[in-house]
């Protein structure tokens, strides 16, 4: 028994550091992810969940692989008392101690489901930006909180994921800063400070982040006013994971200034600048750089390497020279992004239209000489 005691110090010691839920930790999460060190020999394992330090009545969940997933067993506000041992129980790590946070006292208490139907529903968890409360959760199928993102972690107390990696991190903004985080709210990556990103950050297959930085310049008023006045553009910037910069996109040096949206001008006040762009969403698919800017109702296509604008999409009435005559309705919208297929998918705000619908659009822009849209869904 003295040998076999001596093995198991070993172990805890020896691999101390590499069992998730890490010992005394808080989570901001339900569904937890056990994970520990092989133990020799051992065919299966025994993960042992209690309530209290003596294991007094365990929760015994038998598993072929020293990693295991718990969907359904904890809640909001739970203590943790966890071990592992192998199928005979003859060799055992010493026990790990975590807790599961309460939810956030922000956290809307009247989220309920409108609609579920089991047939056409994808199963999955749901991620969503509660913008007006300055963070994003993660909902189960039945509208349950799982997972949420600790704003307090991040500039003024805000974040909202503009995207979900396929290393389990999170890609998100706080106000005027862009990240990237993991589970646990640890921000492993943060934008350079002489930016501020609105809108959307991007993380590339390449490991390279683009956001989207506003820009203000004095110009010539359009023909609706007189004198010189505060234009703001965007330009959309690519960093590699240390902050230098690789590529950058100014609005001002490739997009005429006759080509904007009158009904701006009309709302301007002199207070702010002119609100030219006020682009929504950059994609970066290999080649093209892909922006959505929403006060031109556009979206345009750049040519990476050359920088050249490959084609504009959308209303003509603010472009000097349309790549198509079709201007397929769509007006403010945002989201644009490339399809596995090459196809552009977006949601159609519809604000200029008659009546003032929404969609999601998928539009073919390569097979025909002119954009084809090959699906959408109308809200009601």
């Amino acid at each position: 028994m003295k040998r076999l005691y001596f093995l198991i110090v070993l172990l805890s010691i020896s691999y101390s550091s590499n069992f998730e839920p890490a010992n005394g930790s808080l989570l901001n999460y339900t569904h937890i992810f056990f994970s520990w060190p092989q133990i020799p020999d051992a065919d299966n394992y025994h993960l042992l969940i209690s309530e209290d330090s003596i294991f007094s009545n365990p929760s015994i969940i038998t598993t072929q692989t020293n990693s295991y997933l718990a969907e359904d067993i904890f809640n909001w506000g739970d203590d943790c008392y966890w071990m592992v041992c192998n199928e005979n129980n003859e060799v055992c790590y010493d026990q790990n101690f975590f807790s599961v946070s309460y939810l956030p006292l922000y956290y809307p208490d009247n989220v309920e489901i409108i609609t579920y139907d089991e047939n056409i529903s994808f199963n999955g968890i749901n991620v969503l930006d509660f913008e007006s409360l300055n963070f994003s959760l993660a909902l189960d199928m039945q509208g349950e909180p799982i997972w949420y993102a600790n704003r307090s972690n991040f500039n003024n107390d805000k974040i909202v994921i503009t995207q979900v990696l396929p290393n389990g991190n999170f890609v998100g903004m706080s106000n005027g800063v862009g990240s990237e985080f993991n589970k646990d709210s640890e921000i492993v990556f943060t934008t350079p400070s002489n930016y501020g990103v609105h809108h959307q950050i991007y993380k590339t297959e390449n490991d390279t982040y683009f956001f989207i930085d506003a820009t203000v310049e004095f110009n010539t008023c359009p023909e609706e006013c007189e004198g010189l006045i505060q234009w703001q553009g965007d330009q959309f910037i690519e960093v590699d994971n240390l902050g230098n910069v690789l590529w950058e996109w100014n609005m001002f040096d490739y997009v005429p200034l006759t080509e904007y949206n009158p009904y701006w001008i009309e709302v301007f006040t002199g207070n702010l600048p002119f609100d030219w762009s006020h682009s929504n969403s950059v994609h970066f698919d290999g080649n093209n750089v892909y922006v959505s800017i929403r006060n031109l109702s556009r979206i345009t296509a750049i040519d990476y390497e050359t920088k050249n604008i490959v084609w504009n999409l959308g209303n003509i009435d603010f472009m000097d020279n349309p790549t198509w005559v079709n201007d397929l309705g769509f007006s403010h919208q945002h989201s644009a992004q490339v399809l596995d297929n090459g196809n552009i998918l977006f949601f159609d705000n519809g604000r200029d239209n008659d009546p003032q619908v929404s969609r999601c659009l998928e539009i073919d822009v390569y097979s025909s000489s002119d954009p084809e849209i090959v699906w959408e869904y109308t809200l009601p």
